[in-house]
């Protein structure tokens, strides 16, 4: 039996990340619908507001695909980190 693949699907622009396995896609997807609903309280949405949400989901691709889509993933998440890091260190 094939080991599950996991990755997070953001739901709206039906885009999908990989994530090394489901609990890192369900906690990508948490910190993601945090953000859209932080964002969210800033505006006021109307009828043409898109719906955007974010869920752990198993990968819908082959397993070379989620290694490669992975890598990307893991980047992009270590970048998003970095940037969060900096803007909550009180400046010297």
């Amino acid at each position: 039996m094939t080991e599950k693949l996991w990755c997070m699907h953001v739901i709206g622009p039906d885009d999908v990340h990989a994530a090394p396995d489901q609990q890192t896609a369900q906690a990508w997807a948490d910190e993601l619908n945090a953000s859209i609903a932080r964002r969210m309280s800033e505006m006021e949405p109307d009828e043409d507001t898109p719906s955007v949400r974010a869920e752990a989901a198993e990968w819908p691709w082959s397993p070379e695909a989620h290694a490669t889509n992975l890598a990307k993933s893991l980047a992009e998440h270590v970048a998003r980190e970095a940037r969060r890091r900096l803007t909550l260190t009180p400046e010297s």
